[in-house]
């Protein structure tokens, strides 16, 4: 049997993990000398008679000027999916893709190629496991991506391993 969240419960735990990821982002990108500002805003559907979940997230991404190298990435739009099959009340598998469009190009001191706007396209599977640490529950995924598409980069493959923590308990 599936869990059936509370609509309220649900938004709140979502606020706690956007705010994390927020701040997990940020430092990231500060240790790289790397600054954006990442925005998006996502909806999930979520079947507790079949067990089936859709996501999908859309998001834009402004880039400052790394002040050391004076360069500055262009801005880009993306848009992550999913689609999953919930096998039991920890386990879901399915598939996972995204879209990546930069719209404004590359620049700065070290732009020698121009605006140089890329693109690229990605598809592949994912796993994810939910389990209780104390009264926390955390959420353990594994996705993998065969990129296709590509314009002005490479393409080839790329997995993630992402774990959610939540900021309080249940």
């Amino acid at each position: 049997m599936l869990l059936r969240a509370q609509p309220q419960a649900k938004i709140s735990k979502l606020a706690a993990e956007l705010k994390q990821v927020c701040e997990i982002k940020l430092i990231c990108y500060l240790l790289h000398q790397r600054t954006p500002l990442d925005i998006g805003s996502g909806y999930t559907y979520f079947n507790t008679q079949t067990g089936r979940e859709f996501s999908v997230v859309a998001g834009f991404t402004h880039n400052f000027k790394n002040h050391d190298t004076q360069y500055r990435n262009g801005n880009n739009l993306h848009l992550d999916w999913s689609i999953s099959q919930h096998l039991s009340k920890n386990w879901h598998a399915g598939l996972v893709g995204y879209f990546y469009y930069q719209i404004t190009g590359d620049s700065g001191s070290g732009a020698l190629l121009g605006d140089f706007k890329s693109r690229i396209n990605g598809i592949g599977p994912q796993v994810s496991y939910q389990f209780m640490l104390g009264k926390r529950e955390y959420h353990l995924n594994l996705r993998g991506y065969k990129e296709f598409g590509a314009e002005n980069r490479p393409e080839g493959w790329n997995a993630w391993i992402t774990i959610t923590i939540p900021l309080e308990g249940r």
